[in-house]
């Protein structure tokens, strides 16, 4: 709410105060979540959710969510992708996400002026079909003295108490990127002299996917990932609940410029598409009488044409297993609540772009005379299936 008013008109003394609410307000959320992951990494209960990765497309996103950071503090904000990076690695996209920002949101942080730089490049290992993804991270920012560079990594560390009254943070951002990066087989380490900046630098063993080639070639490179402004204005319909987020999301496809329909619950939600075209469904996960998980396999298992719409769930839980079991029931992905702006139109335009290639390959498919991909193969169990057409037929009646 707080980065809708500031994109209104405002004196200066009321965008200064609402600045310092949202700043407050995004300093507690990243204090509660670096406690509640660290607590999850000592207890051994934040497992990796692997899967299709794209190691430049996470890079692309990530930069592009924060280059509104750099360019407040007139920031250079770069990124340099090597040629070799397969397209799809299998990973913990999750995970990878929080670690480059983590790394990146510090080193534009730390940087009063300059530029931060982050590049990626491959090293091959050992083992076949296995590679190394190296992520670095450069600064020129105010650096680390070298006596605090063995307690870096350490919990509630800063290099001195002025740091944290001058930039904030809790000291726990090190300290989970080097637990995340650990339990992904990884190492991180930081190269760094006091005023003159520091390179923080990413080492993850993955496993390439036998479908992946170079990701220049299958994701358009160094290209930066398209905001939803660029797809036109959309049609979404909303399934949620809570009054108070169904205004705050009416705000924000306003100002994206997009149109929107609100649905209650997840009947609602379904008979709204069956009576009018939507590009997206903006789905939350916990809502009355039928909530977004069922909502979204009675949406797979329909025979109309709505069937494939993308689908981005809206979740306070996207907690380690969750994005399995979103992706599962047919979801395209999450966005977290409370959510960044950039990142759920980032995650809305991600959600339509894999949808719409997957409808242009297999259209391509049987065109060339081939089988559909999708046919004669079920993401849903058979039994399932007929429960859910069951479901369906008692949709009718309570819809009727």
């Amino acid at each position: 709410m707080a980065d809708l008013l500031l994109s209104e008109e405002l004196a200066e003394q009321q965008r200064d105060r609402i600045s310092t609410i949202r700043e407050s307000g995004e300093c507690l959320l990243t204090i509660l979540n670096d406690i509640l992951d660290l607590s999850k990494l000592e207890a051994g209960k934040l497992d990796l959710d692997c899967g299709p990765t794209s190691p430049t497309g996470i890079l692309e996103t990530v930069v592009e969510v924060l280059r509104p950071n750099a360019a407040e503090k007139r920031l250079m904000l770069t990124k340099d992708c090597a040629n070799d990076i397969p397209a799809q690695v299998a990973s913990d996209p999750t995970r990878l996400r929080q670690i480059l920002f983590n790394l990146i949101g510090n080193a534009i942080k730390f940087t009063p002026k300059g530029e931060v730089n982050v590049s990626l490049a491959v090293q091959p290992l050992h083992e076949p079909g296995m590679t190394e993804l190296v992520y670095k991270v450069r600064d020129t920012g105010i650096g680390i003295p070298e006596t605090m560079l063995p307690r870096l990594f350490t919990r509630f560390q800063q290099a001195d108490s002025s740091i944290s009254r001058t930039y904030g943070g809790t000291g726990l951002g090190l300290a989970i990127t080097r637990e995340l990066v650990t339990l992904m087989n990884g190492t991180v380490e930081v190269e760094s002299a006091e005023d003159e900046g520091s390179t923080f630098i990413v080492r993850l063993p993955v496993r390439v996917t036998k479908s992946a080639a170079s990701s220049n070639a299958a994701s358009g490179g160094g290209e930066t990932i398209a905001h939803p402004a660029d797809l036109g204005p959309l049609k979404v319909l909303l399934a949620e609940d809570q009054p108070v987020n169904r205004k705050l999301m009416a705000a924000v496809m306003e100002r994206l410029g997009h149109e929107l329909a609100i649905a209650e619950n997840g009947v609602e939600a379904i008979r709204k598409l069956r009576e009018e075209r939507f590009d997206i469904v903006l789905m939350d996960v916990q809502m009355p009488l039928m909530d977004g998980i069922q909502a979204t396999k009675v949406i797979r298992a329909s025979d109309e044409p709505w069937r494939d719409i993308p689908i981005v769930a809206l979740t306070a839980h996207a907690m380690a297993g969750h994005s399995d079991t979103y992706r599962a029931v047919g979801m395209n992905g999450f966005v977290s609540k409370p959510f960044n702006i950039d990142v759920l139109a980032s995650e809305m335009t991600r959600a339509i772009i894999e949808t719409r290639d997957a409808t242009q390959m297999s259209r391509m498919i049987v065109e060339a005379g081939g089988r559909d991909p999708g046919e004669g193969t079920q993401t849903i169990s058979v039994p399932a299936k007929i429960a859910l057409t069951r479901m369906l037929d008692e949709l009718e009646r309570m819809i009727a």
